[in-house]
């Protein structure tokens, strides 16, 4: 999930800082890594099912589709 590009990489890091919560931001950095739902829910000690409504969350909050 590539999202940042070229010169707005700043400018969209900071937007995606003021949009995501700091959980969102955790999630979004093991899907970065390649982690899987299951995975990141060991790791984060949260349900699979709440990993999957972050992600619906992230997806939502930074316009991009699945």
């Amino acid at each position: 999930m590539r999202l940042l590009i070229g010169a707005d990489r700043s400018a969209n890091h900071q937007t995606m800082n003021l949009l995501l919560t700091a959980q969102e931001k955790r999630v979004l950095g093991l899907i970065a890594e390649g982690e899987t739902n299951k995975e990141i829910a060991s790791a984060l000690n949260i349900s699979p099912a709440t990993v999957k409504r972050h992600t619906e969350n992230i997806l939502s909050k930074l316009g991009v589709k699945n």
